[in-house]
């Protein structure tokens, strides 16, 4: 594959950097104080990044994609775009697919600028950057504190891990700003804010939006903003009653429907069965992870363990494999070095007054890693949809300090976890 030009990527990050002076320059003097000279540096470090971790890429004997469908999306780009240029016919399988949206917006970029893939990744840098808006606000909506929303913004900004995923040729940028946009905007309906009927709007426009992206996501993310309506208006007893039903509803309809099939009985049917003949050959081989696997809907014993396994995951760091996931499984590391605080937050949520206004900021991830835990043990990618809100947490825990004990006992159990699983690797 020929090698893409310097000159084009060098536009589009120009371009982006516009894009985001005019977004962050119409907000209120607070944010744009904070957020502006923020997201231009953010930004500016993932766009330095985009090629060299393509050359990256290269070296190591990948053409330059980490991930077989990256180079697809690539494919599906080439293919739309040369349909725009010459005359839509649909023969290109992205207008088949379930989710066509990213196939298709690659295509447009490649109508634009020509086949470059690190045009697409550096617009997915501007999206992600679009994004600490958003995770400003909720912070500020749940917590008010600012130390806290700011907090919040440097770590969705600057971790590795959540950087590398941005720098990838995927959707997963603009899936996580539609569902960081998505819950912002509900949480704003659910607590009746100023011009919460706006807010339903935009929330409903994100829905759909996200229908073209990720469409397995929709009706697990209208479950959860059910829940989060519930918990966060009516009393403890009715909002359990209400909430346990609805969880179990939704690993149902997770199981039948997934984000790459077509909702139909059949599809559906055959999606269940998959999954769980999948997940049963799995685990007669491989790690430690095989024991977590739900090889039928009978073994949901094992769903809390797997959902842990999901937040923590992949850990230890991989030595040898394939150089995309030994790049991430090292960058986690840091991500587990805020796990304390995570915790230290969701339990700030539940033990302060108006805890009931806060729920919502553990339902979202909650019930999402629950549902990644049932039926993608190991597919770590997905939880990049939950992963700044769980920032939101972790900059809770920072804002209210360090508790030894706890980051002892965290530590602790993943150094054992490390022990045992090294061991189990090379014994």
């Amino acid at each position: 594959m020929s090698q893409p030009d310097a000159v084009t990527p060098l536009v589009a990050a120009v371009f982006g950097f516009f894009c985001l002076v005019l977004f962050m320059a119409v907000r209120s003097p607070e944010e744009r104080r904070f957020l502006l000279p923020l997201a231009l540096i953010a930004f500016s470090l993932k766009a330095v990044l985009v090629p060299i971790y393509y050359i990256v890429l290269v070296k190591g004997g990948l053409d330059g994609f980490a991930y077989i469908d990256s180079y697809s999306y690539h494919l599906d780009g080439i293919e739309i775009a040369r349909e725009l240029r010459y005359g839509i016919d649909y023969s290109s399988r992205a207008w088949r697919a379930v989710d066509p949206g990213y196939p298709i917006f690659t295509g447009i970029v490649y109508w634009i600028a020509g086949p470059n893939t690190l045009v697409v990744r550096i617009l997915n840098c501007v999206f992600s950057t679009f994004m600490l808006l958003y995770i400003y606000r909720i912070a500020r909506l749940f917590f008010e504190e600012e130390r806290i929303a700011r907090w919040a913004c440097y770590l969705v900004a600057f971790l590795p891990y959540s950087t590398t995923i941005v720098i990838n040729h995927r959707k997963e940028p603009i899936v996580t700003l539609l569902a960081t946009f998505i819950f912002f905007h509900t949480a704003r309906l659910i607590r009746s804010e100023k011009n919460s009927s706006v807010s339903a709007a935009l929330a409903v426009s994100g829905l759909v939006a996200m229908i073209f992206f990720r469409s397995g996501f929709v009706l697990p993310f209208m479950g959860v903003l059910f829940l989060c309506y519930v918990t966060a208006t009516q009393s403890l007893v009715r909002s359990l009653a209400l909430a346990i039903p609805t969880i179990l509803a939704m690993v149902t309809v997770e199981f039948l429907l997934a984000d790459d099939v077509s909702v139909s009985v059949v599809a559906s049917t055959e999606r269940i069965r998959g999954k769980i003949l999948d997940s049963a050959g799995h685990a007669q081989v491989g790690g430690l992870v095989r024991f977590v696997r739900m090889t039928s809907i009978y073994e949901i014993y094992k769903l809390p363990l797997a959902t842990i396994l999901v937040v923590i995951l992949p850990y230890p760091p991989h030595v040898n494999g394939n150089l995309p996931s030994i790049i991430l499984s090292w960058e986690n590391l840091l991500n587990l070095a805020f796990l304390p605080q995570v915790i230290r937050g969701a339990w700030m949520v539940l033990s302060e007054a108006g805890w009931q206004k806060r729920i919502p900021l553990l339902i979202f991830p909650g019930v999402f890693l629950v549902l990644i835990g049932a039926t993608h043990v190991g597919v770590e990618r997905y939880r990049e949809v939950v992963f700044p809100v769980m920032m939101v947490l972790g900059a809770a825990g920072l804002y209210r300090g360090r508790n030894l004990r706890l980051s002892i006992v965290v530590y602790g159990a993943l150094i054992v976890l490390g022990g045992v699983v090294v061991f189990s690797r090379f014994a």
